[in-house]
């Protein structure tokens, strides 16, 4: 009984293949004719003055972009049926989703992903701020705000330009790239996912992940703060003027190159190895692991303790 019922499943399954690459063949391994929604392009010229924006989305991928002719345009590439508002009411630019979907809405299948484009002159703008549940956010290079406050759910975040004040991120599963940019404070908090930033220059930094690596390239600061639970951190060319702080509880600490007037890192299960780029006063204390450290001197101070883990350090070579 129980081989019959297998051999006929199995039989079953074939057949079903067989009828899908069928239908396959006939739509040329077009998988778009699956999808339960239909999508259409509008686009929104903007001509009223702005300084600010507010973006509130559900789903839609968000760009900024640079535009061609120095005027703005917003692009939106959204379901005929759920469209986005776009208009500028008090001096702030404005775009978000209308309306909730029903429960049933959301059957069906769907390969396309609503996006909206927004293509801007490049000046300086004063506040930027964009919430998504599950899309991504990209801002291109070369502009300039005031403030950036950039959150999302499950999306990737990738900014490449500066503000004047302070740049906030924010998401819960979803990677954050931070390159080329400048702020007076970075405030960026991951729950599940790796922060990446390179080539910045900023006054403080403040970098928490809860599961996820991050990596800091070509940092210069006067304060770097970063915590997290579970992940490892890389940290090469990074200049603090005032202090350095890492913690984690479980992950691995490198640097390659690094220095502070005070460098301080703790963490509980992970090795604490790399170079500084001048002496220090070092404190140094591991429950299991081998410590190697240079001797002390009177440049600053080196503060570094671990549970479980090997502490080497060495001084890098002019």
């Amino acid at each position: 009984m129980k081989k019959a019922l297998i051999i006929t499943s199995i039989v079953l399954m074939a057949i079903g293949f067989s009828v899908f690459f069928g239908v396959m063949v006939v739509h040329g391994f077009d998988f778009s004719w699956l999808d339960a929604r239909d999508f259409e392009t509008n686009t929104y010229n903007i001509t009223e003055n702005f300084d600010d924006m507010t973006i509130c989305v559900k789903t839609a991928d968000v760009y900024f972009m640079p535009s061609e002719n120095e005027k703005c345009s917003v692009i939106c590439f959204e379901e005929v049926k759920r469209k986005h508002s776009v208009e500028v009411t008090e001096n702030t630019l404005n775009i978000k989703a209308e309306g909730e979907k029903a429960w049933y809405e959301y059957v069906g299948f769907s390969i396309k992903s609503p996006s909206v484009t927004v293509k801007l002159p490049l000046k300086v703008y004063k506040n930027l701020s964009v919430k998504t549940s599950t899309g991504n956010i990209s801002v291109a290079e070369n502009f300039i705000f005031e403030n950036v406050s950039l959150i999302g759910s499950t999306g990737n975040v990738n900014f490449l330009s500066s503000a004047s004040d302070n740049i906030t991120i924010k998401t819960s599963t979803g990677n954050v790239n931070i390159s080329d940019s400048a702020a007076k404070d970075l405030d960026i908090t991951v729950s599940t996912g790796n922060i990446s930033v390179n080539s910045a220059v900023f006054q403080t930094i403040n970098a928490t992940v809860s599961t996820g690596n991050a990596r800091f390239t070509g940092i210069r600061c006067k304060t770097f703060f970063t915590e997290g639970s579970t992940g490892n951190i890389v940290l090469n060319d990074v200049l603090a003027e005032e202090r350095i702080y890492i913690k984690r509880s479980t992950g691995n600490v490198k640097f390659d190159g690094i220095d502070a007037a005070e460098i301080e890192v703790r963490t509980s299960t992970g090795d604490v190895k790399g170079s500084l780029l001048s002496g220090k006063i070092f404190s140094t204390d591991s429950d299991t692991g081998t410590i190697r450290v240079p001797e002390s001197s009177s440049d600053g101070k080196c503060d570094i303790k671990t549970n479980t883990g090997d502490i080497i350090i060495e001084i890098k070579p002019d």
